[in-house]
């Protein structure tokens, strides 16, 4: 028992130290590091190591050994601080943003925004980036929304009321 309890010290001594060694690594994966040494050393079953991991135990084996020939990149995803490739370059969005203030008296909706970033400005976005772009910028569409809904609730409530 007294092995066990020194143990436990010595694991959170060591974690303490790990966290400090490796700062690219966030919890989840360190603690995916620590049950996984614990499983390669022996201290743990495959069982135990998927349970407290919540992943298969096919898994387990993968991912131990991954982190006995490849070490702890082996634990960290393999596309952490890339860009993804259908983002939107910041040249772009300034651009989008600067045509919109030089066509805002024209009093365009979205759609023929579009059409004119295309035609003026050679500029090609998808619709909902352009919408999504102008949305978190403050910027609505001229188009009225709702319109019809609201004339319509209006005449049903003059009929109703006759």
């Amino acid at each position: 028992m007294q092995g066990r309890g020194h143990y436990h010290i010595m694991v959170a001594h060591s974690t303490a130290e790990k966290l400090e060694e490796h700062d690219t690594m966030n919890e989840k994966q360190l603690k995916r590091m620590l049950i996984l040494e614990k499983y390669n050393e022996g201290l743990i079953k495959r069982s135990e190591a998927a349970e407290k991991l919540g992943i298969s135990e096919r898994q387990i084996t993968r991912l131990a050994k991954g982190l006995k020939e490849e070490g702890e990149a082996a634990l960290i995803h393999k596309s952490k601080g890339r860009k993804p490739v259908n983002v939107t370059s910041h040249e772009i969005i300034g651009d989008v943003l600067k045509a919109r203030n030089e066509v805002q008296n024209e009093k365009s909706n979205i759609r023929k925004f579009k059409a004119i970033l295309e035609e003026r400005y050679g500029i090609s976005v998808a619709y909902s980036t352009l919408y999504r772009l102008l949305n978190a910028n403050g910027i609505k569409s001229t188009k009225r929304h709702g319109r019809k809904s609201e004339e319509l609730l209006k005449k049903d409530a003059k009929a109703f009321l006759v």
